[in-house]
């Protein structure tokens, strides 16, 4: 889904979109459900504990991790299974963060 806003992103009055997210483990990996009641622009995902310079080496690869949420929606991000990672550490070590968050 894209959004096109009728102003510069720079100029939009972004507030906490209230992000929820639920995590499943599956046989090959993780489904992530990401959820916003206000419109979130460029969702990004994230492991608390894993360095972000070598995602790709260690698997951490998320199926999107930068998106437009509108309020009310729905996106599912697909993440790679981990060794030694189960659902409930995902959940606890998991980052969902958007723009309004980089204003903080």
């Amino acid at each position: 889904m894209g959004l096109l806003p009728f102003v510069p992103t720079k100029h939009l009055k972004l507030t906490d979109p209230k992000l929820r997210f639920t995590v499943r483990g599956l046989d090959e990996g993780f489904e992530i459900k990401v959820t916003a009641r206000r419109l979130a622009r460029f969702v990004w995902l994230a492991l608390d504990g894993t360095d972000p310079s070598t995602m790709l080496r260690t698997g951490v690869v998320f199926g999107d991790n930068c998106f437009d949420l509108a309020a009310g929606h729905t996106v599912t991000v697909r993440l790679p299974a981990l060794a030694g990672w189960t659902a409930e550490r995902v959940r606890a070590s998991l980052r969902v963060c958007s723009l309004a968050d980089s204003f903080e």
